[in-house]
C-alpha cells in the first residue's frame, strides 16, 4: 500500500502540497523593547535600579539566570551622530557599530565594577541587553548599584497569541479551556515517522530520548527499517501529521510506528504487513497504555461507497474499538482525478470500523490549483478530498501547519479527528469507542458537499465534549455506522 502523495503533481495526494521553513534564531531569552516584566530606572539614570520582587526570589533559590539592561544613551547619541546627515545604508550600519561598541564597553565596565558572583551566559551584543547567571544576593545587589545597569528582570516566556485558524474552527480552544486537552491519553500515529528537530517543540524536549520526562512521545517504532526519524525526507508526512495530533489534544502523548519504506528515489510506500504489525502492538499494548485513537492518514488511490467488510484492516478495526481505540483514516485525494467527482472513499478507509475523514478549508486565505476549481472560504470542502456515503466528518485539511512543515490533504484533517478523541477521553475516561465516535460525528456544522449533495458534520470539540460528558455508562458497543446523507432534492 502506498501513501497518499503530491496533491499538485499526484493525483492520489493526501497532504503533501508544500513545506514552509520558518526561520529565526533561538535564545534563552530574545530581547525586546525592554526586558519583559521588569523594571528600571530611565536612561542615564542614577541610583541603584530597582529589584523586581520576583528578581530577588530566583536568586535566593538558589542563583539563577536574569535579563540585564544597560544604560542605552551613549549608542542610541552614536546612531543619532552617524545618521543626522543622512540615512542611507552606510550611515545606518555605521551608527549601529558604534552603537555596539558603546553598549560593549558600557557592560564591560559594569561587570567589572560589580565584581564577582556574576557569569554572562548570552550578549546580545548589538542591543544593550545581557543574559547574566547571579549567584547570591550579594552579587544581585552589586550588579543593581553599578553604574550603566538600569534594568533587572527574569526571562519570560512569549508565545503566540492568535489562534491558529484550523483549532479555532474546530474549538479547540474552548475545549481546552475546559480543562479537556488529552493528559493522561495516549494517540498511536503510523506514518512515515517524526522528526523532533523540526517539530517547534510540538513534542516537548525529547533531547534525551524518546519516553524520557518532558517528551511527549512515549515511544517510536521504526517497522519499515529506513533508520530515519522521518522517512518522508521531501515532505517531512509524519512530523506535520504526528505535530497536529499535538496542537490538537495538547495535554495527550505519542506513540510513533513508521511504517512506510523508502523504495526508490524519495518514494515511500507502506505495506499491508508492516501496517497490520502496528496495529497488532497496539492491540497488545494499547489499553496498558491507555491508547484510545489511531490515526492513519494514508490509503489506495479507490473509490468504496460501501464498506469493505471482507478487509483485513475491518477485523483489525473491530478488535480496536472493542478496546476502547478509534481508527481514524483519511478519505483521500483523488475526488477530481477523472476532472469531474467521483464519490467514494480509498482504503483502509472504506473498512469497517474507521472514522473517515474528509478535509474543508479553515479560512477564507489563498487558493490553490489543485486541477480542479476552488472557491476557499471556512467549512468549504477542498476540492480534492474524497466522500460520498461513507465519510464520517470533515476537518481542517488546508495549509495546515504541523511545526515547520505545512501541508494540505485529507492526510491533515485526520489527525485533527485522532487528536479530538483523545480531548474528549480527557471529558469521559470511561466512554467507550462508539461513544466517541457519535459524539464526534453527531455535533459541529452540517456541511453541505455541493458536488453530490451529501451532507457530513464538521468536527466542533467543544460540542462533542459536551456530548460525550453525557454519556454515564459504557454500552455494548453496536456496529459502526456511516453520518454521510444525501438531502433530499439535491442533485
Amino acid at each position: 500500500m502506498r501513501s497518499w502523495r503530491g496533491i499538485a503533481s499526484v493525483a492520489s495526494a493526501l497532504g503533501v502540497a508544500a513545506m514552509v521553513m520558518i526561520s529565526g534564531s533561538s535564545s534563552a531569552a530574545p530581547p525586546g523593547p525592554g526586558p519583559s516584566g521588569g523594571v528600571g530606572k530611565p536612561a542615564g539614570g542614577t541610583g541603584p535600579a530597582p529589584i523586581p520582587e520576583d528578581v530577588v526570589a530566583a536568586v535566593r533559590a538558589g542563583g539563577a539566570e536574569i535579563l540585564v539592561t544597560y544604560d542605552s544613551s551613549a549608542g542610541l547619541a552614536k546612531i543619532g551622530a552617524a545618521t543626522t546627515q543622512r540615512l542611507d545604508r552606510s550611515s545606518r550600519q555605521a551608527g549601529a557599530d558604534q552603537a555596539a561598541a558603546a553598549y560593549t564597553a558600557t557592560k564591560s565596565a559594569a561587570l567589572r565594577h560589580a565584581g564577582r558572583g556574576l557569569q554572562v551566559r548570552k550578549d546580545y551584543d548589538r542591543l544593550p541587553f545581557q543574559l547574566v547567571t547571579i549567584a547570591d544576593p550579594a552579587a544581585l545587589a552589586a550588579l543593581a548599584a553599578t553604574p550603566g545597569v538600569v534594568g533587572l528582570a527574569t526571562p519570560k516566556l512569549s508565545r503566540p497569541t492568535a489562534v491558529p485558524d484550523d483549532l479555532a474552527l474546530i474549538r479547540q480552544p474552548q475545549a481546552a479551556a475546559s480543562g479537556f486537552t488529552g493528559s493522561g491519553v495516549t494517540v498511536a500515529v503510523l506514518d512515515t515517522g517524526v522528526d523532533p528537530a523540526l517539530a517547534q517543540g510540538a513534542f516537548g524536549d525529547c533531547s534525551g530520548g524518546y519516553g524520557t520526562s518532558g517528551c511527549r512521545i512515549d515511544s517510536y517504532v521504526d517497522l519499515g527499517g529506513s533508520g530515519r526519524a522521518d522517512v518522508d525526507a521531501e515532505d517531512h508526512h509524519g512530523t506535520n501529521v504526528a505535530s497536529t495530533v499535538a496542537a490538537t489534544a495538547p495535554g495527550a502523548h505519542l506513540s510513533i510506528y513508521n511504517v512506510f519504506r523508502l523504495v526508490s528515489g524519495n518514494q515511500v510506500l507502506a505495506y499491508d504487513s508492516d501496517i497490520l504489525s502496528a496495529l497488532n502492538a497496539i492491540t497488545r499494548d494499547g489499553p496498558r497504555r491507555n491508547i484510545r485513537a489511531v490515526n492513519m492518514s494514508f490509503g489506495s488511490t479507490a473509490f468504496y461507497t460501501s464498506d469493505c467488510s471482507d478487509s483485513i484492516y475491518s477485523t483489525a478495526f473491530l478488535n480496536l474499538r472493542a478496546l476502547g481505540i478509534v481508527p481514524v483514516v483519511s478519505a483521500g485525494n483523488a475526488a477530481m482525478n477523472s476532472g469531474r467527482f467521483r464519490p467514494g472513499v480509498g482504503s483502509p478507509a472504506c473498512a469497517t470500523g474507521a472514522v473517515r475523514v474528509g478535509a474543508v478549508y479553515a479560512n477564507s486565505n489563498g487558493g490553490h490549483l489543485w486541477g480542479c476549481a476552488e472557491n476557499p472560504g471556512a467549512d468549504h470542502i477542498a476540492c480534492f478530498s474524497q466522500g460520498g456515503p461513507l465519510l464520517s466528518l470533515l476537518a481542517p485539511g488546508v495549509d495546515i501547519a504541523g511545526g515547520e512543515v505545512t501541508l494540505s490533504g485529507t492526510s491533515q484533517a485526520a489527525p485533527h479527528v485522532a487528536g479530538a478523541v483523545a480531548v474528549l477521553v480527557s471529558a469521559n475516561a470511561t466512554a467507550n469507542a462508539q461513544q466517541l465516535v457519535r459524539a464526534l460525528i453527531s455535533t459541529g456544522p452540517l456541511v453541505v458537499d455541493p458536488r453530490d449533495g451529501t451532507q457530513v458534520h464538521r468536527l466542533d470539540i467543544a460540542a462533542a465534549a459536551d456530548a460525550i460528558s453525557m454519556y454515564k455508562s459504557t454500552r455494548p458497543e453496536p456496529s459502526p455506522v456511516s453520518t454521510a446523507r444525501r438531502l433530499v432534492g439535491r442533485p
